[in-house]
């Protein structure tokens, strides 16, 4: 029988010898046993496979993190990255480095970011970086411009702390003045800003589902109070709290349920959200000529309520109720409770709505122990210089 002949060519033999060279190539990058022992030998040919294959992995990183910002509003940052890969990778050890063992990047550039590689030489900014393509982020607030106000310490340069405070409802930033700089006085840079309530006339709550649109848009604006935070040279951006109250507190449950920023929070007389004190046992309904308003309204609010998202926290929370409290009930403020599964203390007291001194020390010792402010002292026993409350702004009939 006659076989058939092959016949060499010198072109066909160097394309076959160049099939045979890039699959030994891609077994090195594969096998991670050959790759120290054939490095001297293919290094020339593995870097462009290396090359490639980082470039499409960072692109893929950078469509990740673009996604999640737009999905949560949070600024993406360097120091993420990792836990970000995590939640991409889960179980997968061996893709957190690039192939060259070290750690991918993130920087930002204006309103965008890109995800790199230092590439073989390992030092960034030289022109064998591996960068992915720019992604475009909607880091501002939408809606009017927020007003608040910022408390700096008077002695030293820092680095602070750094403490969001939320006033309650009715409430402005102004109000908790007394309060911030009782927290500020300790070692924290402390930012205070108004709820979207306070941009128009009117009732604080219009038991409508606008509502629901000011309570995700404050959140959308305490997301740019941490970046404010982030921003400032004197801030520690590994200790950042939380202390919200009332309103405050029961919409710092939701916040800590989305931010993943904040180390601590302290949430004070708070209840799961508003629409507890309309759906709990007991209850009266609205009456009959108002029950579609409140179906609409409800509808609308319990999606977002914070008793829904506070068990997604990753930061330490300080609960503070009180057995007397003339708006929250024992029942609803322990059913939040429950709804947080992390780290978690719960702390008591015998007052009404307002709380004493002693709860105001206590969360300066909450700040101290999670954050690294300094403890209370005897000056502090008074608790801080609250002004009385002004005349509340009208309210609706409840539903």
């Amino acid at each position: 029988m006659d076989l058939p002949r092959i016949r060499v060519t010198p072109g066909n033999f160097i394309s076959g010898a160049f099939k045979l060279l890039m699959l030994g190539a891609v077994l090195v990058v594969l096998v991670p046993g050959l790759r120290q022992r054939a490095a001297p030998y293919l290094g020339a040919t593995v870097n462009p496979l290396r090359q490639i294959g980082t470039q499409d992995r960072v692109n893929t990183i950078a469509r990740y993190v673009q996604r999640q910002a737009r999905n949560t509003g949070l600024s993406p940052q360097d120091r993420d990255l990792a836990r970000v890969m995590k939640e991409m990778f889960p179980n997968r050890s061996d893709v957190m480095m690039d192939p060259w063992g070290r750690r991918y990047f993130l920087r930002r550039r204006g309103d965008g970011f890109q995800v790199g590689s230092a590439g073989p030489d390992g030092r960034r900014g030289t022109s064998d970086d591996i960068l992915s393509s720019m992604q475009s982020l909607p880091l501002r607030a939408p809606g009017r411009r927020v007003e608040g106000r910022l408390f700096v310490p008077r002695q030293g340069g820092g680095p602070f702390a750094g403490v969001i405070l939320a006033h309650g409802l009715p409430g402005t930033a102004e109000a908790f003045t007394g309060r911030a700089l009782y927290i500020a006085r300790h070692g924290a840079v402390v930012i205070a800003i108004d709820a979207p309530f306070n941009r128009r006339p009117g009732p604080a709550m219009t038991l409508t589902p606008r509502d629901s649109a000011e309570q995700v848009q404050l959140v959308v604006d305490l997301q740019r109070a941490v970046d404010v935070l982030l921003t400032r040279p004197d801030v520690d951006p590994a200790r950042l709290a939380y202390v919200g109250r009332s309103y405050g507190g029961a919409t710092g449950a939701l916040f800590a349920g989305v931010e993943r920023r904040l180390k601590t929070y302290i949430l004070a007389v708070a209840d799961g959200g508003i629409t507890t004190r309309f759906t709990a046992p007991g209850a009266p309904p609205p009456p009959p000529e108002r029950e579609a308003q409140a179906r609409a309204w409800l509808a609308a609010m319990q999606p977002i309520e914070g008793i829904r998202f506070v068990g997604r926290a990753n930061g330490s929370i300080l609960f503070q109720n009180a057995r007397q409290d003339q708006f929250v009930s024992i029942e609803r403020a322990e059913a939040l409770h429950a709804a947080a599964t992390g780290e978690k203390e719960v702390r008591w007291y015998d007052t009404p709505h307002a709380l004493d001194a002693a709860a105001h020390a206590d969360q300066l010792r909450w700040l101290s122990q999670t954050v690294g402010t300094t403890p209370p002292g005897p000056e502090d026993e008074a608790g801080p210089q609250i002004p009385p409350p002004s005349a509340p702004r009208p309210s609706p009939r409840e539903p």
